[in-house]
């Protein structure tokens, strides 16, 4: 479990060939923040929530050397999202 900023918190975890990282905005208020992935991924954003899945905005970019990918996130308060890349 990382902390990211005040109210952001994030688990990353590899299952076969698909990266999930797991967000949770903890606070009592919105988070929005952009997060920064490793490797050059087409993610996809699953609530947990409603079973809904969906194409977040997202870019890549190279950072000292390796392939990256930045994600939008956009969390109502302790709510959560499961971000899953291949």
């Amino acid at each position: 479990w990382r902390q990211i900023g005040q109210t952001l918190a994030q688990i990353h975890r590899v299952k076969g060939k698909a990266e999930v990282y797991f967000f949770a905005n903890v606070g009592d208020k919105a988070a929005d923040a952009s997060v920064w992935l490793r490797g050059k991924i087409k993610p996809e954003a699953w609530d947990p929530h409603t079973g809904k899945f969906s194409v977040p905005v997202y870019s890549h970019a190279v950072e000292e050397g390796q392939p990256m990918t930045r994600v939008k996130l956009a969390l109502a308060p302790v709510r959560s999202i499961f971000i899953v890349g291949r």
